[in-house]
């Protein structure tokens, strides 16, 4: 697996973990359904119907409440990833939107980033490619003011993908000119 732990062992860490996590314990229940998601996304069998949406908007609008951005931003970029892999885009498409509300209400510009991100990744899937070059494009220009080179060369490289994916390999080129 990518975590250098066998799947089965990992497995049973999260079985094991589970149980021992307080049941008021919001914050230690949120790192371990993102470790839970993580595992489901990497090295499982992509099922996590076991998790009930209206309660991880509940638990995710407490861990906002007590400033556990890095933790929701990461949680709910994972969850929008699993849902565009699914094909569940409208599901993906929530999670976007839930990401921006986070940017806009907490002036979170790593939310903002994450956001347009997944609108990329979600617009190519969903084969409006016109689209994610303009998102991919706003990306490129809050990436650069941000500072943020890995996520700068990200959205370039999506940005690129979505050109050849028209058939543009010029607009393609000039992504990295």
């Amino acid at each position: 697996s990518w975590t250098g732990i066998s799947a089965t062992i990992s497995r049973r860490i999260l079985t094991f973990t589970k149980d021992k996590i307080g049941k008021n314990d919001d914050e230690s229940y949120y790192s371990w359904l993102m470790s839970e998601i993580s595992h489901k996304l990497y090295v499982d069998d992509f099922d996590l119907s076991h998790i009930d949406i209206a309660s991880f908007k509940t638990l995710t609008e407490k861990m906002l409440r007590v400033g556990a951005f890095f933790e929701v931003i990461y949680e709910v970029l994972m969850l929008g990833w699993f849902f565009i892999e699914r094909g569940d885009f409208e599901k993906a498409r929530d999670m976007a939107g839930l990401l921006g509300r986070v940017g806009a209400e907490y002036d979170n510009d790593h939310a903002k980033v994450e956001q347009l991100f997944l609108e990329v990744r979600l617009s190519i899937e969903q084969g409006r490619l016109k689209e994610a070059i303009d998102a991919a494009h706003k990306g490129i220009l809050l990436a650069e003011r941000l500072e943020l080179r890995p996520k700068h060369f990200g959205f370039l490289n999506v940005k690129a993908r979505a050109h050849v994916l028209l058939g543009d390999q010029e607009g393609s080129e000039t992504c990295f000119k």
